[in-house]
């Protein structure tokens, strides 16, 4: 540009500037496989307009597609698209987000309970090998207690529980793991002791029932022992004592003892008489005693039945043949 001076003498000029400030822009490939531009520069002589730049275009890595970039390292989603104008009014770090372009996909089985998640697709960023998951609630069976999720679907423990965070390196299928208590109660039922009056076992997930070992019995004087039952007045067992069973809801059992009693005949002067004994048996520590059907009598020549008597030398019957 042409400026007029003066026609005459000697005449000095200053040249007059200020600083302008300068604004670097880093571009972070952060899992992607390259940038157009890792580093930018602009400039200005107002801080508080700033400068403009363009972001440059991402190349993603196998596997993944481009969602932009984020000045969060460890972002998801993006608040800036590639190639696009950003005012910058301060030093800035720009990083590469990018999405796995399929999920790992981690299945949930019910495994007996109610309900759960079917599944979740766990997807991965910025080239990263793996991907994080919190385990969803499940609603046990009624009843039930829920204990979390395991891959073993016979498992009795958790090994991941609800409400926590899990990293992922590929698809998986996790199984709700829940319980429920059941319990046997155990009655003397006239028996002298028993070694238990309660066992408890548990089920598991869809199982149907769990096993318990019976206690022992120890029977009144002239009792033995039979077994167990679940009726107070059977005489025989449906499990012994000290045997495994298998329940599948609360029970309650009875001992059941037995004492064989036994009445002797004697013929006492008859011919002859249809048994020589008869037995019965009482159950279950009783007292009132057993009924038995009494022999025939074949009397002797020149003498008539009379009956039974527990005196050899009565001559009246307490019992009809």
């Amino acid at each position: 540009q042409t400026t007029p001076v003066a026609s005459e003498g000697t005449v000095t000029l200053y040249a007059e500037w200020e600083k302008l400030i300068k604004y670097t822009a880093k571009i972070h490939l952060n899992g992607a496989s390259s940038v157009s531009k890792e580093e930018i520069y602009c400039y200005t002589d107002d801080a508080t307009k700033g400068c403009d730049i363009t972001l440059p275009t991402i190349t993603p890595a196998s596997g993944f597609t481009v969602l932009g970039f984020n000045t969060i390292q460890n972002a998801t989603s993006s608040t800036k698209n590639p190639s696009t104008t950003v005012n910058l009014k301060s030093d800035t770090n720009f990083y590469a987000i990018t999405k796995s372009t399929s999920p790992y996909t981690i299945t949930f089985n019910t495994n007996g309970s109610n309900d759960i998640t079917s599944s979740i697709d766990c997807y991965r960023y910025n080239g990263n090998s793996t991907c994080k998951v919190v385990a969803p609630n499940a609603t046990p069976k009624d009843g039930y207690t829920l204990i979390g999720l395991n891959t073993d679907a016979n498992a009795t423990t958790s090994s991941w529980n609800i409400g926590t965070e899990k990293e992922f390196t590929s698809s998986a299928t996790y199984n709700v793991i829940q319980s429920k208590e059941i319990q046997a109660t155990f009655e003397k039922n006239g028996a002298s002791t028993i070694t238990a009056t309660t066992v408890k076992c548990k089920i598991y997930n869809a199982q149907k029932d769990c096993t318990i070992k019976t206690p022992g019995i120890t029977p009144i004087a002239g009792f033995s022992t039979i077994g167990w039952n679940t009726s107070s007045s059977a005489t025989t067992s449906e499990v012994g004592q000290n045997a495994n069973v298998s329940i599948g809801s609360n029970k309650k059992y009875y001992a059941i003892t037995k004492k064989e009693i036994k009445a002797t005949f004697i013929a006492n002067g008859a011919s002859s008489i249809g048994s020589s004994s008869k037995t019965c048996e009482v159950y279950n520590g009783s007292t009132s005693g057993c009924k038995i059907t009494a022999p025939t009598i074949t009397a002797s020549s020149g003498f008539s039945v009379v009956g039974w008597n527990i005196s050899s030398s009565a001559t009246t019957s307490t019992l009809d043949p």
